[in-house]
């Protein structure tokens, strides 16, 4: 494991991922696993971009960030070759390869400091480009869990309220057509048993009247509330 004190089967940490992490979880798929240099980088690079989404941080196009590692792989690869040359220029390009080991794998979007909106958002990112990646990503995550939070309680909400609303229009619309269907009964009802009328010139004797039939009122008061 030339350079490097083991590979690495996983990505773990509160910061985002060091040029180390990258190229070491890398070799592992590579190395270890047998996977072909392409599959290797781009399972490595999704790997990676999960905790630049964790921090809110655009990226760029993960073609990019895969050749991006392949280079580095290249970098680590030409010095491992020529290791048995313990020249000064060799020994020079070891150490300043090795010397940003800790630094940051960098693979955000080119204007991603002027994408970002929340200011401790742009402060992590600066921060973690510093020298050794400055900070952590614990204040990060919060800011991200309250926002995530407030925007599931208001989902919430809307849902309640349109289950509601729902609720309202479905007991309306059955007390209307119960009302329809009792009206409709009445007539029906009513032209069943209905007594034709005698003509006023016959001799036989006065037939009583129909009484009147009594009418529902369908839109109430009710339910022009519950329509509103």
């Amino acid at each position: 494991m030339f350079l490097l004190e083991k590979y690495e089967d996983d990505i773990k940490g509160s910061k985002l991922p060091s040029n180390c992490q990258a190229l070491g979880y890398f070799l592992y798929l590579h190395c270890e696993l047998k996977k072909t240099i392409r599959e290797a980088s781009t399972e490595a690079v999704n790997k990676i971009e999960q905790f630049w989404c964790r921090a809110c941080i655009p990226v760029h196009h993960k073609q990019d960030s895969v050749k991006k590692l392949e280079k580095l792989f290249g970098q680590w690869q030409g010095l491992k070759k020529n290791a048995s040359r313990r020249t000064d220029r060799q020994i020079k390009n070891e150490e300043e390869f090795s010397g940003c080991f800790e630094d940051l794998f960098d693979i955000a979007h080119a204007s991603a400091l002027e994408m970002i909106k929340i200011g401790e958002d742009k402060a992590f990112l600066l921060a973690q480009r510093e020298r050794g990646r400055r900070g952590v990503m614990t204040s990060v995550d919060n800011v991200l869990a309250k926002k995530e939070s407030k925007l599931q309680e208001k989902l919430l909400k809307d849902q309640h309220r349109r289950q509601k609303a729902a609720q309202a229009a479905e007991r309306v619309a059955t007390k209307v057509l119960f009302d329809s269907s009792s009206s409709s009964g009445g007539e029906e009802c009513d032209a069943e048993y209905s007594v034709p009328s005698c003509s006023v010139e016959e001799s036989s004797p006065a037939t009583p009247s129909r009484p009147k039939r009594g009418r529902t009122q369908i839109v109430t008061p009710d339910v022009v509330a519950s329509l509103d």
